[in-house]
């Protein structure tokens, strides 16, 4: 199974192990990990025009390309 996925990851977390996002990463075919350098758990809250904009280009992206589309 192939579904677009993005995941966004606030590199100060002390909640969610940096590792899971890593393994995630790696186990979900074509996605995409964006490292929030300076944030923790709470992105929305920490960074939410950030989050948004990145969102956005994902979703364009996706949108963009048919590889998600099961034939």
């Amino acid at each position: 199974m192939r579904v677009p996925t993005l995941l966004l990851y606030g590199a100060q977390d002390d909640i969610i192990p940096a590792g899971m996002a890593l393994l995630v990463t790696r186990s979900v075919p074509g996605s995409k990990l964006i490292l929030y350098q300076d944030h923790r758990h709470s992105l929305a809250g920490e960074a939410p025009e950030r989050l948004v904009a990145e969102v956005l280009v994902f979703v364009r992206e996706v949108q963009a390309s048919e590889t998600h589309l099961v034939r």
